[in-house]
């Protein structure tokens, strides 16, 4: 699934354009949605801002 994202959001291409060894585009867009709605993007970046700012001893 994290490849699939990977694919979707560095690439700029539309979930249907996924390769064929990637899970189907609306298992990918139905997942997306999700972490979407329980906010699962802004918890990721915070946590990373976190880990950055210990390991840099800020």
């Amino acid at each position: 699934m994290f490849n699939a994202l990977h694919h979707v959001f560095r690439g700029g291409i539309a979930e249907r354009m996924l390769p064929n060894n990637l899970p189907p585009w609306h298992a990918v867009y139905q997942q997306t949605q999700r972490w979407m709605k329980a906010v699962v993007f802004e918890a990721l970046v915070h946590d990373l801002r976190e880990v950055l700012r210990v390991t840099n001893g800020a």
